[in-house]
């Protein structure tokens, strides 16, 4: 008998009353993103967020007589083209049935961390001005930058939604098909009590592995986190199953309510993501 199924002896099928769990999956989604914003807005608040920092520096150190050149922008949401459940999955309810659950493939959208090293302006300085160039932007870099990052209605309806998915986890029948869990994703020597526990021990065992440049092979250090990350996803698949479809349950009437009740609301956090992207536009990081 595989690993496989032998785990799914721990994973026993749970009746719904559930016309179309897929129905419900893809309202939460709805949700989600309509709270969160898509991918490209996720974009334009971190666009927003760069210049809101990086432009007062670079305006406070020309009155001192020095040309700052910031960092290059990095676009973590670059080539994604949705972010499922962005915000709070209860204890159950992250994506199931992917390949991956968030860890190798999010880095490899990313890429590998590269320290681009001091400016061409501030390599060409001497020592002696090198030292005033450190000296002026010590007094430049902001004290407290204000976080733009994401509309002012994303966080109430956040903390709404998270209490609802919340509220689903802690649902009776939820958490007695979620006690099989652990044991379940044990026996493939993942030892976790939640989903959360699990992205965060595939997170430690990977360590420094670093995802491939563009282009490139990769090494057999981020092959083997691939591969456990992979293993972990079949697992959690499984032994995730019972208390996913008991969550999407007991979430699918305060889902429905949640959408009726906080309609003006949702309307005005979407106005404030188009906002965002629209501003975001006039710079040049911002994808066209």
């Amino acid at each position: 008998m595989t690993l496989m199924s032998a785990l799914a002896g721990c994973a026993r099928p749970t009746s719904s009353p559930i016309g179309d769990r897929a129905a419900v999956v893809d309202q939460l989604d709805r949700l989600s993103q309509r709270i969160g914003g898509t991918p490209r807005q996720r974009t334009a608040g971190e666009v927003l967020q760069y210049h809101a920092y990086q432009d007062p520096i670079r305006d406070c150190m020309a009155k001192a007589n020095f040309t700052y050149e910031p960092p290059r922008f990095t676009d973590p949401y670059r080539g994604r083209s949705v972010i499922h459940m962005g915000i709070g999955t209860g204890q159950w309810l992250a994506p199931l049935g992917e390949e991956r659950i968030g860890v190798t493939d999010t880095a490899e959208i990313v890429g590998p961390q590269e320290d681009a090293g001091p400016s061409a302006n501030y390599r060409s300085l001497s020592q002696a001005e090198k030292d005033k160039f450190e000296t002026a932007l010590t007094g430049c870099i902001p004290r407290d930058t204000p976080e733009v990052n994401f509309p002012p209605a994303y966080y109430p309806l956040t903390e709404k939604f998270n209490q609802m998915l919340t509220a689903a986890s802690k649902n009776e029948p939820v958490k007695a098909a979620g006690k099989q869990y652990p044991d379940c994703m044990a026996k493939g020597n993942f030892k976790v009590d939640k989903h959360d526990d699990l992205i965060a021990l595939i997170q430690a065992r990977i360590g420094s592995a670093q995802p491939p440049k563009p282009n490139h092979a990769a090494d057999a250090k981020w092959s083997s986190a691939v591969a456990l990350e992979r293993e972990a996803a079949r697992l959690d698949t499984v032994c995730r199953k019972p208390a996913y479809d008991a969550a999407l349950e007991a979430v699918a009437p305060a889902a429905s309510e949640f959408e009726r009740t906080e309609a003006a609301e949702l309307t005005l956090v979407a106005q404030q993501w188009d906002d965002m992207e629209k501003r975001a536009a006039a710079y040049p990081e911002f994808p066209r």
